[in-house]
């Protein structure tokens, strides 16, 4: 999809989400950037039976439109997906200078105009500066993960679902999910066939690279983001996002921080 296609795409799909989906019944997936949307709307879209066009213009019908949204009154069908923020920055990060390079070179020489890094590989060295960045500049998408937590909170009938329950437990998250999308009775053998058919060993043969830092599913996992965050991250984490960490029941207090330190040994 060229440039222009692409842009038409986007307004169409804005249009859509918040002028149509009173109208036509969309199940509209929103999410902050690398939490999941694709693999749970792929999941929706198959058991509902209704096209997911996820690189495509959208249908004018029953289907599921997947984006980075944030909440207006105007929006039905809402399933907002969550994922630890943490975690976010370090997928964010990956995706940006290495799974781009190769796959999103727009992408790429963007972030790379705004962060400039010696050395691109000391990734727990360059995540405060990353991690800043992200939030202020808010290069894309135009808002950042806490602003995303707040606009949606408190809201009326929005489908919350974490990442994390998503991982820990497919099944039953998918179950109480489309047991609040669909009407008729959740059918167990056909969700169990579906959640079999996008697990991440099957997934990520799509998206196979020579080098693991660059493949669009990397690890699929819950708190890689310790392996890569010093204090100092710790600390701009807590100060840009501590609200929504603690909203979203990730964290009940600072003291976070200096228990992660403590495990880390720094």
């Amino acid at each position: 999809m060229n440039k222009i296609s692409s842009k038409l795409n986007s307004l169409l799909r804005y249009a859509m989400v918040y002028g149509l989906s009173g109208f036509i019944p969309y199940y509209i997936v929103t999410e902050y950037p690398r939490s999941g949307g694709s693999w749970l709307s792929n999941m929706i879209a198959d058991y509902l039976e209704i096209p997911f066009p996820a690189s495509k213009f959208p249908h004018l019908k029953k289907s599921v439109i997947h984006g980075h949204y944030l909440y207006k009154k105007s929006m039905k069908n809402v399933i907002c997906l969550v994922r630890d923020v943490r975690d976010v920055i370090v997928s964010y990060y990956f995706f940006s200078f290495f799974y781009a390079k190769e796959k999103n070179i727009s992408l790429y020489n963007k972030m790379k105009s705004y962060m400039k890094f010696q050395d691109y590989e000391s990734i727990e060295d360059n995540l405060p500066s990353f991690i800043e960045k992200l939030f202020l500049l808010k290069i894309y998408p135009r808002f950042n993960w806490q602003e995303f937590i707040i606009s949606f909170y408190g809201k009326k009938n929005i489908l919350w679902i974490k990442y994390e329950d998503l991982l820990s437990n497919t099944f039953d998250s998918m179950y109480s999910l489309l047991g609040k999308l669909d009407k008729n009775e959740v059918d167990k053998d056909k969700l169990m066939k579906i959640i079999e058919k996008y697990t991440f060993k099957r997934m990520v043969k799509n998206y196979q690279t020579d080098d693991p830092k660059s493949s669009f599913l990397r690890k699929g996992i819950a708190g890689d983001w310790k392996n890569y965050f010093n204090r100092t991250s710790a600390e701009m984490i807590d100060f840009y996002a501590g609200e929504g960490l603690k909203l979203m029941g990730y964290e009940e207090n600072r003291n976070w921080i200096e228990k992660f330190i403590k495990e880390k040994g720094k």
